[in-house]
């Protein structure tokens, strides 16, 4: 969390919050239900520890987009680009890779703690139960 803050901070406040609010109710959502998890999954890690790959693929657009808007603000747009829309369309794109990022660990860690016989997981394009 520190160095992509330092980075996301570097590209803007706004940034550095998402990643805080992402950060913070993450794990809190892994906390939840760690006693039932615990239960349930094979290679259960306490606190839902994560390898260097699983960071990585959260982290990667999201460090790039602040890298490339970092990137603006020192330097300014290339010839013939304006440097407000590719920071929007940038920062569409930090915001949208994290909101991915969210709601897939938001569904995985809350789904897991809380499932009961009224609310069984299903495949969506099956309707089996999973």
């Amino acid at each position: 969390l520190q160095s992509h803050s330092v980075l996301s901070d570097s590209a803007g406040w706004h940034f550095f919050w998402s990643l805080l609010f992402f950060f913070v109710t993450s794990t809190l959502l892994t906390k939840m239900g760690s006693k039932r998890k615990k239960k349930i999954e094979d290679g259960y890690k306490e606190g839902g520890q994560r390898n260097w790959v699983q960071v990585f693929s959260n982290a990667f657009s999201g460090t790039l987009a602040c890298f490339a808007i970092a990137y603006l603000d020192a330097f300014g747009a290339p010839t013939g680009y304006d440097a407000d829309t590719l920071k929007f369309a940038l920062t569409a794109g930090f915001l949208g890779h994290f909101g991915c990022c969210i709601g897939d660990t938001w569904a995985s860690e809350s789904g897991t703690a809380i499932e009961n016989s009224a609310t069984r997981a299903f495949l969506v394009t099956t309707l089996q139960p999973v």
